[in-house]
């Protein structure tokens, strides 16, 4: 448990105010696509300062669920694509 603490209270201290307040919110995925497909662009904006969940892949965006699949994967592999400065969930 000690070493838990010590973890998220370094990851606390190295987070901007900017990137703690994020952490708090949500994006609809829906707001990530442009034209039915994961907008890159879209993401590095909405998310610059990272988020706390993106929600309602699924219900919000209409796709069946094998692309609501490839959508989830499309947001994973973004975010290990992207500088942790730049992303973070």
């Amino acid at each position: 448990m000690e070493t838990t603490t010590k973890l998220v209270n370094d990851l606390l201290s190295r987070m901007t105010l900017e990137e703690k307040v994020a952490q708090l919110g949500s994006v609809q995925a829906r707001h990530l696509l442009e034209n039915g497909q994961f907008s890159r662009e879209k993401a590095r904006e909405l998310l610059k300062n990272g988020i706390g969940q993106i929600t309602r892949a699924a219900g919000g965006t209409g796709m069946e669920p094998e692309k609501v699949a490839e959508l989830v994967m499309e947001f994973k592999n973004f975010r290990g694509k992207e500088p942790a400065s730049e992303f973070q969930l």
